[in-house]
């Protein structure tokens, strides 16, 4: 078996890449892009679209599954090398804050603002200065956004009680590291989600 085969062999399913994924193999784009086709056709991997392939999850029901959102953003973000994140009702709803979903995807990006039809999902970026995307897709960029949803009204004590219980404390504790780099009013919040958890 190949390196690209075993590299495959070894994502989960539902993985999304592209040829730039592969880089580091050392088979020029052309090569690799021959090689991906041929698993393609063999219905190891699946194209998505141009340059976009993904590892298709299964149903015994229902077949081949469209791809999680986050996972074609991420990978169309590591192609583009661009920075994203979530948009702040995406990321309050993921969180428990909001009942509040967007009907499309939609992530902020420092890239283009552009709509792409991936895998039959629509996926949109939306520009955003970098100041607004302090912590990009991790976790911690997550809590950015939903106190960016709430607000500076919003942020009360409950809201910071439900996120206390829904962000592991190992995550929580780094939300220290991005205090300085967000608005001065969410400043507090986030140094009080950092702190060690009350004893009970």
């Amino acid at each position: 078996m190949n390196a690209l085969a075993k590299r495959i062999k070894a994502k989960r399913r539902g993985s999304v890449f592209t040829p730039k994924d592969f880089a580091d193999l050392g088979m020029g784009r052309s090569a690799l892009d021959k090689a991906l086709a041929r698993l393609a056709q063999r219905g190891e991997i699946r194209r998505l679209a141009h340059g976009i392939y993904d590892k298709p999850r299964t149903s015994p029901t229902l077949g081949p599954l469209s791809p999680a959102p986050d996972d074609i953003a991420t990978a169309i973000a590591r192609r583009d090398g661009h920075v994203i994140g979530p948009t702040p009702a995406r990321a309050a709803n993921a969180l428990g804050l909001t009942t509040q979903m967007p009907a499309k995807p939609t992530y902020l990006t420092d890239g283009t603002t552009r709509t792409l039809k991936i895998g039959g999902r629509d996926v949109a970026f939306r520009r955003a200065a970098r100041r607004n995307l302090v912590g990009g897709s991790t976790p911690v960029g997550q809590v950015v956004q939903a106190l960016r949803y709430l607000g500076r009204d919003g942020v009360d004590q409950d809201a910071l009680d439900a996120l206390r219980t829904r962000v592991p404390a190992a995550q929580r504790r780094r939300l220290r590291d991005v205090a300085k780099d967000v608005p001065a009013w969410m400043a507090p919040a986030l140094e009080s989600l950092a702190a060690a958890d009350p004893a009970t």
